[in-house]
């Protein structure tokens, strides 16, 4: 009896991207809301103040931090997004 044996190697990037608390989820989505409706980086970060809402660290918003917890969940998307690579590397037939 005779086995094929071969090498593969699968690499992705999502393997090691911590979960979203729901409150990071309710931000990016009443962002994206607000943004939708036609206000910019500056005027977002006004209303979530005006509205009570801290930033994940508990800050007040600037436009930066609006700005960032829309780039950060665009890339966080691309890399859960991004196919998987499969690599077959040597392979070898073993005898028993």
């Amino acid at each position: 009896m005779s086995y094929v044996c071969v090498n593969v190697t699968i690499r992705c990037g999502y393997l090691n991207i911590p979960p979203l608390s729901e409150y990071q989820d309710f931000l990016f989505e009443k962002i994206t809301e607000l943004q939708n409706d036609g206000l910019g980086y500056k005027r977002i970060g006004h209303w979530l103040n005006e509205h009570g809402y801290k930033t994940p660290r508990g800050h007040k918003f600037k436009s930066a931090h609006v700005h960032s917890i829309l780039k950060k969940r665009r890339l966080r998307e691309e890399i859960i997004n991004k196919p998987y690579e499969l690599t077959y590397g040597d392979w070898s037939i073993i005898k028993v």
